[in-house]
């Protein structure tokens, strides 16, 4: 006969199997299907945690909840990407224990499990909600795969012009089954049915990668402009199109990233090293202080009040650069940021006594530095720290009205001089050679020039006519401008307009 200890455990674990299984398909039909299984009242009650943190929402002075508070530790944990398991630190129970002892710490699964449903919830219906007026949207998606795990992985985030502001939400990060224009086109429209009622009403543009899939996407979702993100133009133009074609650099690289690798678990003999050469450094500048102090003695200068000042000026500038300390690790090439090279080069330059002493201590002196290659890796620095500044441009939200300024910029970068390395000069060609078809200039980038303040100027009063002109055609026929013949209204075109954005 079964004994009632064992009976237990049997309902006990189916009990747990129909939770679970409810939790799961509550979650699927919330994030798949947008059906709200959660009761008006309640969701109205979780969405009152977030309203909290609205600057203007009036504060709430009553003691939370443990219920309450549960939500709170978690949008605190959420917002400054702290994990879960922290709950089980001893300084933070410590902590709470003599401050808010009327609180107690909840578990993982707590957190994890019911806190988080809630707040997603609650998220969910604020984007909502913030989107509910919404017509026109910028789509930007991204794919990659996690190769330690195996698992694809799409990050989809659309941009919003709302009150004069440009906003950016995130609406899903999520695997997928494959990285196919198809799943893409799929997940994408699922996605946004979840907060848009009819995406087929809305005015599409996307940003992405030049990917053939992606751009396959584009079409299959009916963008009315597919943009190349231009930091992955700048990425594509420094690395595919130029330096991986010159194969002296793509080998010198290869070397600097095999030194790397090599010298990754020697950290203890760079530091060693770091620290002889920083004492040898510092008895030559004493040295040269002596024998400036000694000179001075032997040689008095009288000094004017104006050489006095330039005198200044070159110790402040002194100071500066003093100020600059170099790297003080080894950093490793990722290969999808091409920065990443420049921020090698700067480490090995800046260690090079170290390294090269390292690479004999270690007996690995193949890999020790030519004066050559020192040179060579100089030069490169050189050249490629300006594309830094135009990398950090193309991060921001305005970039497309500062391509056309782009180009000009990146040719300067790209003019030959005598000067310069045969493999440097070959590397600025292949630039040059695909600039044109990195960067091609649309209507979008043009509209996005007139509407700039900074840029507007840039573009000739009929061609900006023209471009206002055809844009507001555009949307008229979508449905966002009511007649397409109607007169050129400063506030009302541009605010139209403003939405391609």
């Amino acid at each position: 006969m079964m004994s009632v200890a064992v009976r237990l455990k049997e309902q006990l674990a189916e009990y747990l199997r129909l939770v679970i299984f409810h939790y799961k398909l509550r979650a699927h039909l919330f994030n798949k299907h947008d059906v709200n299984a959660v009761p008006e009242d309640r969701l109205n009650k979780i969405v009152q945690y977030l309203d909290k943190y609205d600057a203007n929402t009036t504060r709430n002075l009553s003691v939370p909840t443990q219920h309450e508070f549960n939500r709170d530790l978690l949008v605190w944990f959420a917002r400054d990407l702290l994990a879960f398991s922290s709950v089980r630190k001893d300084g933070m129970s410590d902590f709470f224990k003599k401050y808010l002892p009327s609180y107690s710490l909840p578990n993982e699964t707590t957190l994890s499990k019911s806190a988080l449903d809630d707040m997603f919830i609650a998220a969910v219906s604020k984007v909502k909600q913030f989107l509910s007026d919404i017509r026109a949207i910028c789509v930007m998606f991204d794919g990659w795969t996690d190769k330690y795990r195996a698992r694809s992985y799409l990050a989809i985030r659309i941009s919003v012009v709302k009150e004069w502001k440009v906003h950016i939400v995130t609406l899903n990060c999520d695997v997928l089954a494959a990285h196919s224009s198809d799943d893409m086109t799929h997940r994408v429209s699922m996605v946004l049915k979840q907060f848009f009622p009819d995406i087929t009403k809305l005015f599409l543009t996307t940003c992405h990668d030049g990917a053939s899939n992606c751009m396959k996407t584009s079409r299959l979702l009916k963008s009315q402009h597919a943009q190349h993100c231009i930091s992955h133009v700048l990425h594509l133009l420094l690395t595919t199109d130029s330096l991986l074609q010159v194969p002296g650099l793509q080998n010198l690289l290869l070397k600097c990233r095999k030194v790397i690798t090599t010298l990754h678990f020697k950290g203890a003999v760079i530091d060693d090293q770091l620290t002889i050469s920083g004492d040898r450094e510092m008895l030559e500048r004493i040295e040269n202080v002596i024998e400036q102090l000694d000179l001075d003695d032997q040689f008095p200068v009288e000094v004017g009040i104006d050489e006095v000042e330039g005198d200044m000026s070159d110790v402040a500038a002194s100071i500066t650069a003093s100020q600059y300390r170099g790297s003080h690790t080894l950093k490793q090439y990722v290969t999808t940021r091409w920065n990443s090279s420049l921020t090698m080069i700067r480490s090995i330059l800046d260690l090079e006594f170290p390294i090269q002493a390292a690479l004999r201590k270690t007996g690995q002196m193949e890999l020790c530095f030519f004066d050559s290659e020192l040179s060579l890796l100089k030069e490169l620095k050189a050249f490629l720290e300006p594309f830094e500044v135009l990398t950090s441009i193309a991060s921001s939200s305005n970039v497309l009205s500062f391509v056309p300024l782009i180009k000009p910029k990146i040719q300067k970068i790209c003019i030959i001089s005598n000067s310069d390395d045969t493999m440097i000069k070959l590397v600025k060609k292949k630039i040059l050679k695909t600039l044109d078809k990195r960067f091609p200039e649309s209507d979008f980038v043009r509209i996005c020039q007139v509407l700039d303040p900074e840029t507007r100027l840039s573009v000739p009063q009929d061609e900006a006519l023209r471009l206002l002109k055809t844009a507001m055609m555009t949307l008229a026929a979508v449905g966002l401008f009511e007649s397409a013949g109607a007169p050129l209204s400063p506030n009302t075109g541009i605010c139209c307009i403003l939405y391609i954005l």
